[in-house]
């Protein structure tokens, strides 16, 4: 990795710097001032200041902001929403009823055509019922089931899926080099089985687009490859207008993938360059800006928070010019030439990926500037009219304000977006309702930060009315938003809901911690076990709370086995100082019960070697008396 402050700027690129930094910093001033409000940051009404919060009670204050928002979710539906419809079909599943969930998932199927994004709305189907039934322990015995009864490629592209999901829950996403090995074992058993069964599925049936596509999906998951580049070539053969085909290619063309930034500019030019055969392919631009972002940062990554913008800078002006933003401009101009709510939605997503580095927020609020000019959209706090805003811009600018801390403003365009929505035409309703319950997701998590958790309940009541029980990220707020207010059966009924329609494991994490705070330890042992079995953020704490659970309960000799168990806690590859720490010092004390002194003393040791527990000190002096004494 080269030391930023070891480049050497050419005069063009200095010049590029200057423009960049001009035009970033006219940006800014348009995002945060206007001639009626000069020299200060607007702050939007909260509901606490609004309601008088401190008037109400916590349900109170759910029952008034629901209601505040009712307009937004009231009504009956005159649709059945996708979440219903993929319930439907996993309860046919889960009744062994494998012709008719067939029959159902063939007739989405003849609906749907690939569009600007996707293969709607069958992929959106298959992947909501794969992710819905990802906890469910019986699923793969009935896709083993339904292929034996049932000559159709449906259930072999189901199970491919499921292994593929199965061996990302086995690796974790964290680098190759802080995996177990015997996790990534059991990801490339799993990564070979889900192969196997594309290729049938390809074989099977090679006019469905899924199969090309979850075929470069599950290679993707090794990076760049000659195989990758041959399945790549092979796939937009067949489907040469599949946009997420070049998505995915885009993605393992990225340096930490075995790529380099040199191919991913020649894959997009080459791709959507020019006047592509398609002209939504021009968002190739937008991925690929995003995605240099995202590989410069990481090169950054060493710098201290002060330095990393700097660094950023420097990096992207090795790869920026003149032609690429103009590329950027015309795949913002988009907007003018197709479906309008498909290109927001592409819009926003580009921003998302774009904010989630605050390093670059320089080059956020250039193209967010660059967009409301194109889109016609007000982004300056302080107006008064924006009645021709677009919601996904305001969705996304708040989004921006959120993650810079800025929470009155976030909230501002939040309540802005969902005004936008109102003087917007959709699709369906559907689409209208699921663009809603994103909004109220976003206002969740923004409360959430704030710890205003019957405000969280609230939002996410309204989110998921509109939305469906589980939506990525999101949906499991409402789960410890009750934990936090000590309403602990309502949240162990939510994790319950979120564990049975979503594919998180985590959430067997937190329904551990509520069943422990509720003394049910053998429940929380069980979901503990879950998390500790696979590669999850949460695996070496949920190992360190079944140790407590055991000390707890005085089973010290369950307490020493499961810490022996899963030894990689003490792993300094995988585990971080202190856990290390944590571990030793409750081993140390689990052999101190069971009379194991000098064991316990080695464990002791280590524990102050990695970590500054003052019980670890204590227990060493302790020991050192007893074995002094046994002398």
């Amino acid at each position: 990795m080269e030391d930023a402050k070891g480049i050497h700027l050419t005069k063009t690129t200095f010049l590029l710097i200057i423009v960049f930094t001009i035009l970033a910093t006219y940006a800014l001033s348009n995002f945060y001032y206007s001639n009626d409000f000069p020299n200060t940051l607007e702050k939007a009404q909260s509901p606490k200041a609004a309601t008088n919060q401190e008037a109400y009670t916590d349900r109170a204050k759910i029952e008034e902001l629901k209601s505040r928002f009712s307009d937004y979710v009231a009504g009956p539906r005159d649709y059945t929403p996708i979440w219903e419809r993929t319930a439907s079909i996993a309860a046919l599943i889960e009744d062994e009823r494998y012709q008719e969930a067939d029959d159902a998932l063939q007739a989405i199927r003849e609906q749907s055509e690939i569009k600007y994004w996707g293969y709607s709305p069958f992929a959106v189907f298959v992947s909501g019922l794969s992710d819905s039934q990802l906890n469910n322990e019986n699923y793969l015995n009935h896709l083993n089931a339904w292929i034996k009864a049932n000559h159709s490629s449906i259930p072999r592209l189901l199970r491919a899926i499921h292994y593929f999901n199965l061996a990302w829950i086995s690796r974790g996403e964290d680098f190759r080099s802080r995996t177990r090995d015997d996790q990534y074992r059991n990801f490339l058993d799993h990564f070979e089985t889900a192969m196997e069964d594309i290729n049938k599925v390809i074989e099977m049936d090679p006019t469905l687009p899924l199969g090309a596509y979850w075929k470069l999906k599950i290679l993707g998951s090794k990076g760049n490859s000659p195989e990758m580049d041959q399945a790549f070539e092979h796939a937009i053969q067949s489907f040469p207008d599949y946009y997420p085909l070049y998505s995915i290619r885009l993605n393992t063309l990225q340096p930490k993938w075995g790529g380099s930034i040199e191919q991913m500019i020649n894959f997009v030019d080459y791709h959507a360059g020019g006047k592509p055969t398609s002209p939504h392919f021009k968002a190739l631009y937008l991925e690929l800006f995003a995605d240099l972002v995202a590989s410069m940062s990481t090169r950054c990554r060493s710098f201290s928070e002060e330095q990393k913008p700097l660094c950023l800078q420097a990096e992207m002006m090795r790869v920026l010019s003149v032609e690429l933003n103009e590329n950027i401009r015309h795949a913002l101009e988009l907007y003018h030439h197709i479906d309008k709510i498909a290109y927001s939605e592409k819009l926003k997503s580009f921003f998302y990926d774009l904010t989630s580095c605050k390093c670059g927020n320089r080059f956020s609020l250039l193209y967010f500037d660059m967009a409301a000019e194109i889109v016609g959209n007000e982004n300056q706090l302080s107006i008064k009219d924006t009645s021709g805003n677009n919601y996904a811009l305001d969705h996304a600018i708040g989004v921006y304000w959120n993650r810079n801390n800025h929470p009155d403003n976030a909230e501002k365009f939040y309540i802005r977006a969902l005004k936008d929505i109102k003087h917007t035409t959709f699709p369906t309703a559907e689409d209208r309702d699921q663009a809603l319950g994103r909004i109220f997701d976003s206002l969740s998590s923004l409360a959430n930060t704030q710890k205003d958790y019957p405000a969280v309940i609230a939002y996410q009541d309204m989110a998921e009315h509109l939305g469906g029980p589980y939506r990525a990220g999101f949906s499991h707020l409402k789960c410890g938003a009750y934990d936090q207010l000590g309403w602990l059966n309502q949240a162990k009924t939510c994790y319950d809901t979120q564990i049975n329609h979503g594919p998180d494991i985590d959430n067997y994490f937190w329904r551990g911690l509520t069943n422990k705070k509720m003394h049910h330890y053998q429940d929380a042992i069980s979901d503990l076990t879950k998390v500790a079995d696979v590669s999850s953020d949460y695996s070496q704490s949920a190992v360190i709370h079944m140790s407590v659970i055991y000390g707890d309960l005085n089973q010290f000799k369950e307490e020493v086995d499961l810490l022996n168990k899963y030894d990689y806690i003490f792993d300094e590859k995988v585990s971080i100082p202190s856990s290390i720490a944590i571990a030793y010092n409750n081993r140390c004390y689990g052999k101190m019960q069971l009379k194991a002194y000098k064991e316990a003393l080695a464990d002791c040791n280590d524990s102050i070697r990695y970590g500054d527990i003052p019980d670890a000190f204590a227990k060493q002096r302790k020991l050192l008396e007893i074995l002094g004494e046994s002398k």
